[in-house]
């Protein structure tokens, strides 16, 4: 059989593999949250007095949060790996948020919206602590004080000042295997009120003179239900002909994928790969997280101070279905990587062209052999890691033209 391990958009696992662009389902989820966003960030502008804190279901990584964001430009967007990458703590999380609200106070908007992933419990270190003695300490059927009597000081501090809606999460959010679920843990509702707090001592200090109400939101089941869009149609389509074509010929422990998806959908080129590839030392497969020196991130980053300091909101709207506004694109992320890549690949042209025209005009033989010989390790090291990749690709989708045509 053929399995793709992106099924759902919060199995991102095709995100962790440079073989999958796209996991299935992710183009529908990230339309329809993103709908739900850009319609917070009109209500945040006509109403002009109330903070929208959003969490987005998304597990530990933050695909759906970027995507989402770079679609509605919201003012404030807190991506879990950017921050796990500065160690950002508790107490420095909530002054980043408390600046951004400053700022716009400052500027007569008391009024905007604030986008986080689910998996930020994770990326901060205090908070992660606390959720992994949780984890590995607390039983199904011990007393609230056994809990905290299991916990060391640190955590036990943190616990004991959460609300008591998020200590009560932590506690029931049991998985089948007895897990915390992070989509039952109101990250945002703590968010939200230690900004509160921290903006009334602003504000007692004569540092702060606005105002801030602030409503908190958490969506993810609705993208869980939503119809899918035609993009994911098409790439389902795709897959589906490619699996019975794979199961046809015998082929199993595949994984499936499409490249090419900034094409037209007739130049899409539907690939499989073996399941290992996607695996991890341990034999599973790992929840890709946003790379810290992606492209898409980048974006956001170059684009974060101009819309904390205005409105430039977009709602994108509902997802389309007919028409020339139908969602048939690829996600923004998508089409972010791709465009970084085939920026990269001229870049290159455009070195081997300098390179050539100055070689022209070198006239140390030992300067020439120097540049032939780097070059020439370069070429080799592309040649190697295209062969492992096509390697990878044509050892499960081999098949035979004749059986292409048939199907």
């Amino acid at each position: 059989c053929a399995l793709n391990p992106g099924k759902t958009f919060f199995a991102l696992a095709g995100f962790s593999n440079s073989l999958i662009e796209c996991p299935l389902g992710f183009h529908t989820a990230s339309r329809t949250l993103s709908n739900i966003v850009g319609n917070l960030c009109t209500d945040s502008k006509s109403a002009a007095k109330y903070w929208y804190f959003t969490r987005l279901m998304s597990r530990n990584s933050s695909h759906v949060v970027l995507e989402a964001a770079l679609r509605t430009h919201p003012n404030v967007v807190l991506i879990s790996e950017e921050l796990a990458a500065k160690r950002c703590t508790l107490a420095q999380l909530v002054e980043l948020v408390c600046d951004a609200v400053s700022l716009r106070a400052s500027r007569g908007m008391n009024y905007g919206v604030l986008v986080l992933g689910e998996g930020l419990v994770n990326a901060i270190p205090e908070v992660s602590a606390l959720l992994d003695e949780l984890n590995t300490g607390a039983g199904r059927d011990q007393s609230l004080q056994e809990i905290e009597e299991s916990l060391s000081p640190w955590s036990h501090a943190l616990f004991a000042s959460l609300p008591a809606r998020m200590r009560e999460g932590l506690l029931r959010a049991r998985g089948s295997r007895g897990s915390l679920q992070l989509s039952h843990i109101p990250f945002e509702h703590m968010l939200e009120r230690l900004v509160a707090s921290r903006l009334q001592q602003r504000k007692s200090l004569g540092t702060f003179s606005g105002s801030f109400t602030a409503i908190c939101f958490f969506f993810g089941y609705e993208a869980r239900n939503a119809f899918p869009s035609p993009f994911d149609c098409q790439l389902a389509a795709t897959m589906a002909s490619t699996a019975a074509l794979l199961a046809y010929s015998g082929a199993s422990a595949c994984a499936l994928t499409v490249k090419n998806l900034t094409a037209p959908v007739e130049a899409w080129e539907p690939m499989a790969a073996p399941l290992l590839a996607l695996c991890d030392a341990s034999g599973s497969i790992p929840e890709g997280l946003v790379s810290v020196d992606s492209r898409p991130l980048a974006l956001l980053q170059g684009r974060r101070d101009q819309w904390c300091l205005r409105d430039e909101y977009c709602n994108p709207g509902p997802i389309q279905y007919s028409g020339q506004v139908a969602a048939s694109s690829p996600p923004l992320c998508v089409r972010a990587v791709q465009e970084r890549r085939r920026d990269l690949v001229a870049q290159i042209a455009s070195l081997l062209s300098k390179i050539q025209d100055n070689a022209s005009l070198c006239n140390s033989d030992a300067v020439l052999q120097t540049v032939q010989i780097q070059l020439d390790s370069s070429l080799r090291c592309l040649q190697a890691l295209s062969a492992e990749i096509a390697g990878n690709t044509s050892a499960s989708s081999s098949t035979d033209e004749s059986l292409l045509k048939d199907l």
